[in-house]
């Protein structure tokens, strides 16, 4: 299973490169890239935007792929998607792609591989975790739905895109699938002692 980490956003409402904050001993982006390698994910594609130099160098030790969203400042993450999609679509080996947050450090990388383990039993379905009635990231979407996602507006919600497709749930036992860092409150609040 592949993975694209969706990391072009600009951080507006942190005013810093958020995705290169500290994170124990990493940064939030090699936190989230580090969980879906040691989930078993390859490749792992990281879509770069605003903070690309920084995000690129943080990411410089890990193996992973990145690629860059020229048009980030629109704020589309149907593009971002696309843009990761359209790398993986080239290589003949992935069957599904997780979907990550790059601002979304606290996932254990128990949810990605059971989200895998999910997958196998419906290989069609989309899946995404779920915990106390409400879906979360990462979502793993088969690779027999990316023409469809490719072809789809940019300019249109992921989550209208998601409404057209065949979709299970997976319970999980953690809140972080719905915590992300969007304010520095958020990233205090939420960041390990170091």
């Amino acid at each position: 299973m592949a993975a694209v980490v969706l990391a072009a956003g600009l951080a507006r409402r942190m005013r810093g490169p958020k995705l290169v904050f500290r994170w124990g001993r990493t940064t939030v982006i090699g936190r989230v890239v580090t969980t879906l390698l040691e989930a078993g994910c390859a490749p792992v594609v990281v879509v770069t935007g605003g903070w690309r130099a920084q995000v690129e160098a943080a990411l410089a030790h890990l193996p992973v792929r990145c690629v860059h969203n020229p048009h980030h400042r629109d704020g589309s993450m149907t593009r971002s998607l696309q843009c990761g999609l359209a790398l993986l679509q080239a290589e003949p080996g992935p069957q599904a792609a997780l979907v990550a947050l790059g601002d979304q450090p606290a996932i254990p990388p128990q949810v990605p591989r059971a989200l895998l383990q999910a997958w196998l039993t419906a290989p069609q379905a989309v899946w995404q975790p779920e915990h106390r009635g409400r879906a979360g990231h990462p979502w793993l979407l088969p690779r027999r739905w990316w023409p469809a996602l490719l072809a789809w507006p940019a300019e249109r919600p992921l989550r209208a895109f998601l409404r057209t497709l065949p979709r299970r749930r997976l319970p999980v036992d953690t809140s972080a699938i719905h915590r992300d860092l969007d304010t520095i409150d958020d990233y205090l609040a939420q960041r390990p002692a170091a």
